[in-house]
């Protein structure tokens, strides 16, 4: 069950039992299948840059990076590892080391994507399974009001979920500032794609 150990420093200081951290919805950029949110660079960095904290290097493509409400930083970064291409999230305090990088290594698991079209939106995920730990990046908007003739008033959401087992531990949500959703066209070229989306709702 490699990699256990690593999901304390993400769980236990973002949410508790009585007080667990909750998507909801914050006016930034639509989700829109095809669309092209982050400049990305074409060619991937080394993984070994990810050691200075939870950002993409400069020549690293963004696939996904927000602030969580808990005081974390998470991005998702195009990496180069034993000369594979790779997605890679990385977590952590902003300006400090990272707390959490997965993958480490061209040998561990592969990541995947998925994406789904809604109503008035769409959904996009990244999934980094980790031994029986999966971590869940998500991206998003869905259609609120379907009265005739009024507006959709989108509700907008990103962040990171982490399951065990099939069980949700944690949902650790974006903050209202500046960030990246998932990236549809540069997901697709650093993961695996998949049919269906990982998980539905928190």
């Amino acid at each position: 069950m490699k990699g256990l150990p690593l999901i304390a420093a993400l769980v236990l200081p973002a949410c508790s039992p009585a007080n667990p951290e909750t998507a909801e919805a914050s006016a930034r950029q639509s989700v829109v299948p095809g669309a092209v949110v982050a400049t990305a660079a074409a060619t991937p960095a080394t993984g070994a840059k990810a050691a200075v904290g939870a950002v993409c290097a400069k020549d690293e493509p963004v696939l996904f990076s927000c602030n969580l409400r808990n005081g974390r930083k998470v991005a998702v970064c195009g990496a180069l590892l034993g000369g594979r291409a790779t997605a890679q999230y990385r977590y952590g305090k902003p300006g400090e080391p990272a707390e959490m990088i997965w993958p480490r290594s061209s040998s561990d698991s592969r990541v995947a994507f998925a994406s789904v079209p809604y109503s008035g939106g769409g959904e996009a995920q990244l999934s980094f399974a980790n031994g029986t730990t999966r971590y869940v990046v998500y991206s998003r908007i869905i259609r609120t009001n379907f009265a005739a003739d009024e507006p959709n008033d989108p509700a907008i959401e990103d962040g990171v979920l982490v399951m065990q087992g099939g069980r949700k531990l944690a949902n650790l949500a974006c903050d209202d500032q500046p960030m990246h959703p998932v990236d549809y066209n540069v997901s697709e070229k650093f993961a695996d794609k998949a049919e269906e989306l990982f998980t539905l709702g928190d």
